[in-house]
């Protein structure tokens, strides 16, 4: 299990984009993933993960939106903007935790005088 404070370190360190996709450690997903994730890429640049049901936004990533791949012990994490991707090493399980923004202050008072 990757703790809480894993996640938010990883949203942290990887804010941004890289310049380009082919600076991703793709290779991570090859060496780990092939036997437990029917994934590929496409003719369009989208990483295509078929161990993702096909209804999912998840499904089909453009490579262009991962800020990077990064290993834990058991799963690779795709790090996006709002949200993780992470793939298990050991099976087809597959987990995904979706940031969410906390309300500003101004949304707090504009919420507070709508009661």
């Amino acid at each position: 299990m990757i703790s809480n404070k894993a996640i938010q370190e990883l949203y942290s360190r990887f804010p941004k984009r890289p310049a380009s996709p082919d600076e991703l450690d793709i290779d991570l997903m090859f060496i780990h993933l092939m036997d437990n994730h029917d994934f590929y890429i496409d003719d369009d640049g989208n990483l295509v993960i078929n161990s993702i049901t096909s209804t999912s936004p998840f499904h089909t990533i453009p490579l262009i939106h991962i800020h990077k791949i990064v290993e834990f012990e058991d799963k690779i994490a795709l790090v996006l903007h709002s949200s993780i991707i992470f793939l298990d090493k050991h099976d087809s399980q597959v987990h995904v935790h979706i940031r969410t923004q906390k309300p500003s202050f101004l949304d707090k008072l504009r919420y507070r005088n709508d009661d």
